[in-house]
């Protein structure tokens, strides 16, 4: 279903899963975006940023805002995070089969092999491929990530960047499912915590994090508040 134009899975955390759990052995690459209150802004601002959401193979709901709005609209859109599918899609494929070859491309040097040992750890797969995420040129590291033959390439270097990145490299990329991640790989070395499960299924993880970093994300959140009401305004009259 469309959200502020861009074509979102109208569908649940469950659904999702299902849907990756046969996306292995792919013949070319298969991206995987979410669209959360950050890229909401984003759209009102940048209209083109539309066309980068839309170069994907599927966009899903990660945050409250886009689920309100789709469910606006009469969708039945749930939240995934993203810190949640990625885990779930990857217990998902264990569970069927040999565990998931991963790879994780972002953040400073470091960050994605400790992310990618912390997965291997919680038994959700086997770490083949780990780089930061500051090259000038990467020829090198996308010939390796190839060679490493991953099921699964998190790609972790912040929206848009990390979406920009996957469209100017797409013929370049492993054939595997390659998702978006955001801060992700913090998440999983620890370097921030995430909300209760109370405040996660009430859908206020977002204050939790206004609280852990108030100036990095206040200006995001005060802008999202504005742009999420105004889409829902347009979903109520469209409807």
């Amino acid at each position: 279903m469309s959200v502020m134009d861009v074509p979102v899975a109208n569908a649940q955390m469950p659904e999702l899963v299902s849907w990756f759990s046969d996306k292995r052995g792919l013949t070319q690459p298969l991206i995987a975006y979410a669209l959360h209150v950050g890229g909401m802004v984003r759209l009102h601002e940048n209209p083109s940023y539309r066309s980068i959401l839309m170069s994907s193979s599927v966009v899903y709901a990660d945050g409250v805002g886009p689920v309100m709005v789709g469910r606006a609209m009469g969708g039945k859109l749930g939240r995934a995070a993203t810190t949640d599918l990625g885990p779930e899609v990857l217990a998902q494929w264990s569970a069927n089969g040999a565990p998931p070859r991963i790879a994780l491309i972002g953040g400073p040097d470091g960050l994605a092999r400790d992310a990618g040992l912390e997965l291997e750890r919680l038994g959700l797969g086997k770490l083949v491929f780990s780089e930061n995420g500051y090259h000038e040129d990467w020829a090198s590291v996308l010939s390796s990530v190839r060679d490493s033959h991953p099921d699964i390439l998190f790609v972790g270097m912040g929206a848009p960047r990390e979406m920009e990145w996957c469209v100017e490299f797409r013929s370049l990329l492993p054939k595997c499912v390659v998702m978006t991640c955001g801060g992700w790989f913090g998440f999983l070395v620890g370097n921030e915590k995430r909300a209760p499960q109370w405040a996660q299924k009430a859908g206020g993880e977002w204050i939790w994090r206004l609280a852990q970093s108030p100036m990095r994300l206040g200006g995001r959140y005060g802008k999202g508040a504005f742009v999420v009401a105004r889409a829902l305004l347009a979903a109520t009259r469209s409807r």
